[in-house]
């Protein structure tokens, strides 16, 4: 049986841009203190910690659901430790 090897995907480039960007977020001061705490002990910056548990947790509610050909591609690349382009 041969495998299909080949193919076509469309894909939103825009959607890819990791092009950093200033955005304003207010917490309350413990919050900051906790996550500041916990992303230390996991070496990630305030930055890092946020973005990521974002990113997580929209990953966990999007789960289960289809997905659109980009964002199977986007999750497919993020597992496997590629940064997709």
């Amino acid at each position: 049986m041969e495998h299909f090897r080949g193919g076509i995907v469309d894909v939103d480039l825009s959607r890819l841009d990791d092009e950093a960007e200033h955005v304003d977020v207010v917490l309350p001061r413990r919050v900051l203190r906790a996550i500041d705490s916990y992303a230390e002990r996991q070496g990630e910056t305030r930055n890092g910690f946020l973005a990521h548990a974002a990113l997580d947790q929209m990953r966990r509610e999007t789960e289960g659901r289809a997905q659109t050909p980009s964002e199977a591609l986007i999750r497919e690349g993020r597992e496997i430790g590629h940064r997709v382009i």
